[in-house]
C-alpha cells in the first residue's frame, strides 16, 4: 500500500515488534516478582495478583498504580492467623518496590536501549503524549516517539536533525 522505499515502514514494524516483545518480557518479569513477594507475605491469592501485575503493566503509571492498590484490602484484613505484620509489610512494599523501580528506572533503561533512544526522552514522551491524549497516548507514547525518530532519521531538514539528536541515545 505504500509506494516508493519501504524501508522507512520496515523500520518502523521492526521497532513495533521489538518494543511489544520487549514490554511483554518485562511485564512478565514484573508479575513474576510481584508474585513472589507475595507469596513470601503469605498473601492470599498471590498468583492472581501477579498475573493482574503483568497485564496492567501494559498501561504505563495507572496500571502499576492498580496492580499496587488492588491487594491491599486483602493484605490490611487479613487475620494474624494468615499474615503477621511482617508479612503484610513484604506483601505490601514488595510489589510497591518492584512496580517503582521497573516503571521508573528499568523500562525506560531497556527500551532506550533497545529502541536507541534517551531514557528522558522516554518519560518525557509519556508525559507529553499522555497529556494530549490520555491513556491511550499513554500506552502508544513510545512506539509513537520511536516512528517519529526513523522519520526523523529519512528526513533531510535541519528540524528533524535537531530532533533526533536529542532523542536518540546513539548517533550511529
Amino acid at each position: 500500500t505504500v509506494s516508493g522505499d519501504h524501508a522507512i515502514m520496515e523500520e518502523v514494524e521492526d521497532l513495533i515488534k521489538n518494543y511489544i516483545n520487549l514490554k511483554t518480557a518485562i511485564s512478565a518479569l514484573t508479575g513474576l516478582l510481584v508474585t513472589i513477594f507475595l507469596l513470601i507475605g503469605n498473601c492470599p491469592l498471590a498468583a492472581v495478583w501477579g498475573l493482574l501485575s503483568f497485564m496492567l503493566n501494559f498501561i504505563p503509571n495507572v496500571g502499576s498504580a492498580l496492580a499496587i492498590v488492588l491487594p491491599l484490602p486483602i493484605i490490611i484484613l487479613a487475620g494474624e492467623d494468615t499474615m503477621s505484620g511482617g508479612q503484610k509489610a513484604i506483601a505490601i512494599l514488595g510489589p510497591t518496590a518492584v512496580q517503582g523501580y521497573v516503571g521508573n528506572a528499568l523500562e525506560p533503561t531497556l527500551f532506550g536501549a533497545a529502541l536507541n533512544l534517551t531514557a528522558i526522552s522516554i518519560l518525557l514522551g509519556l508525559v507529553l503524549f499522555s497529556a494530549v491524549w490520555g491513556l491511550p497516548g499513554a500506552v502508544l507514547s513510545v512506539p509513537i516517539l520511536g516512528i517519529m525518530k526513523i522519520v526523523a532519521h529519512h528526513t533531510d531538514h535541519p528540524q528533524a536533525k535537531s530532533f533526533l539528536a536529542t532523542v536518540r541515545e546513539d548517533a550511529e
